[in-house]
């Protein structure tokens, strides 16, 4: 199922917001780190840079980590951090009828 993308003006552009294997794998090769615990509010400005640089590239791959830096300030910072806590929400596997889902159930 296709998830309805994430859409960020940046660079005086709309761009989509994409967190697919491509993405994950691009992340993970620059940082050495994957995804768990990971949390776009609580991320280093250096590791939320990274993350919405290989979250682009699906919509440009020739966008380099170096523009990304440059389309993020203090001015834009809270609106690039929620893009990208949607974009993680938004990636996580939704449970499929019946599966757990981790959270508690009330009692009938």
């Amino acid at each position: 199922m296709q998830r309805t993308p994430v859409l960020l003006e940046l660079g005086g552009r709309r761009r989509r917001l994409s967190l697919d294997l491509n993405a994950l794998a691009a992340f993970e090769e620059k940082t050495g780190h994957g995804l768990e615990g990971m949390r776009a509010a609580t991320m280093k400005i250096a590791t939320l840079r990274m993350m919405l640089w290989a979250c682009l590239l699906s919509d440009d791959p020739t966008t380099t980590i170096d523009q990304v830096g440059s389309w993020i300030d203090l001015d834009n910072l809270a609106e690039v951090t929620q893009a990208l806590s949607t974009v993680l929400s938004r990636s996580m596997p939704r449970p499929k009828d019946g599966e757990e889902t981790g959270r508690p159930t009330q009692a009938a």
